[in-house]
């Protein structure tokens, strides 16, 4: 894998925040350089270790909230904006 990112360059592969504008950046900087997608490689997702009651009380749902919007709706955006 190293090997051929050395031999595409720079822009081979983004790393980017998929809550962001710098999805559809990413996208158009890679189908300038090369004319087309084919592989989308789209390791994004985090958890949070949090018991559902804790001695605090429940846990807290924007938290909740934040995980989805990362591993799911994000996830999903790169996967629809690089099919497109």
């Amino acid at each position: 894998g190293e090997a051929l990112a050395a031999e595409l360059g720079d822009n081979a592969s983004y790393k980017v925040n998929i809550t962001s504008g710098e999805v559809q950046q990413a996208i158009a900087q890679t189908m300038q350089a090369y004319g087309a997608i084919h592989i989308c490689c789209n390791y994004a997702g985090i958890d949070n270790a949090v018991r559902t009651v804790g001695r605090d009380g429940p846990f807290p749902l924007e938290q909740f909230k934040f995980v989805i919007e990362i591993n799911l709706i994000g996830t999903f955006n790169v996967l629809r904006l690089a099919a497109n």
